[in-house]
């Protein structure tokens, strides 16, 4: 009788009922806790799900199986338990995440029940990181924040300082704040490449607010630390770009000039701006294939104003240009 109300639940998920879909999942589980008391049960089941793809199962099952482990485990068990949770869920940066916002919900859940001192420094970090994936940034500085304070000698303090420069110079709007940060790195120089990437956003910085000198010193101090370098190509290409504007007398390159309005000023063009997701993909060419991609958009009924759409390309595109499609 259990396997047919799943059976149900998992027609109406199918088809876009979730709430219905959802109450008959909690009556499978609280079938399956009448037969089955035995937490393992509960874990089987809800790894199957996770197999299956039935994300929605799968977290009522566990959300179950931690309330009986929770009180029923010690610490150092409970925490293993709750971290293989954590990580089946979690983004982590080789993998999207089956759903970052229950991973942080089982990060709380272990916090509150084991404490702090069960937060390794891998796994500090993957907290943060998750939460930066959800654009819960204020949180996620937060945690980053930890990960610096608690662990000054870890492998991941540079790529933490970097991220909080990142999030409080474009995101938050504290420039001086996240100056502070990269300045950090580029003096402890544990890392050349998080030094030299921090150097060049403070340089470019002080590009923006028509400082050349102090642009120029920045630099040409990446360009020595670097020369001779294959791996730091891109960064070598963009610094030329940047010594070349500043020599002539040019504006910075426009697009760069375009985020820094944006991310700079007083006014956020985010707060107007329609948001746009991208979901990248490794995608595998053969050789003499082309590769193309595409974009597509929902068109708003205007009345008889035909709304006009202008893309601008910037990043690293190597050598291949930009070819627009009608």
């Amino acid at each position: 009788e259990s396997e047919v109300l799943k059976d149900i639940a998992d027609t109406l998920a199918r088809n876009e009922e979730k709430g219905f879909a959802q109450s008959l999942y909690k009556s499978y589980v609280n079938r399956l806790l009448e037969n089955e008391q035995v937490p393992l049960k509960l874990q089987s089941v809800a790894q199957g799900a996770l197999k299956e793809g039935n994300i929605e199962l799968a977290e009522i099952i566990y959300e179950r199986y931690i309330e009986i482990i929770r009180g029923s485990l010690a610490k150092d068990t409970l925490s293993s338990e709750l971290i293989a949770i954590i990580k089946s869920f979690a983004t982590d940066g080789w993998n999207r995440g089956k759903d970052p916002s229950y991973a942080e919900k089982a990060f709380g859940v272990l916090k509150e029940s084991c404490g702090k001192s069960y937060f390794t420094e891998e796994l500090q970090y993957l907290r943060a990181y998750n939460l930066q994936r959800q654009k819960e940034y204020q949180r996620a500085i937060e945690e980053y924040s930890i990960l610096v304070t608690d662990f000054p000698e870890s492998g991941y303090v540079d790529e933490a300082e970097f991220k909080l420069g990142i999030l409080y110079t474009y995101i938050v709007g504290n420039k001086e704040k996240g100056l502070t940060y990269w300045q950090d790195i580029v003096k402890n120089n544990r890392s050349l490449e998080y030094a030299a990437e921090s150097l060049y956003l403070i340089s470019v910085q002080s590009q923006y607010e028509e400082d050349s000198k102090t642009a120029k010193a920045g630099y040409d101090k990446i360009s020595g630390l670097i020369a001779g370098n294959a791996d730091f190509k891109n960064l070598s290409e963009r610094i030329a770009l940047r010594q070349e504007e500043i020599q002539e007398s040019k504006q910075i390159e426009y697009n760069l000039k375009m985020f820094l309005d944006a991310a700079l000023k007083e006014f956020s063009v985010n707060q107007a701006a329609l948001e746009l997701l991208v979901e990248p993909f490794k995608c595998l060419s053969f050789k003499q294939e082309q590769v193309k991609f595409s974009l597509t958009q929902l068109q708003m009924e205007t009345g008889c104003l035909a709304p006009e759409l202008t893309y601008l390309w910037s990043g690293d595109l190597g050598s291949v240009s930009v070819v627009p499609v009608a």
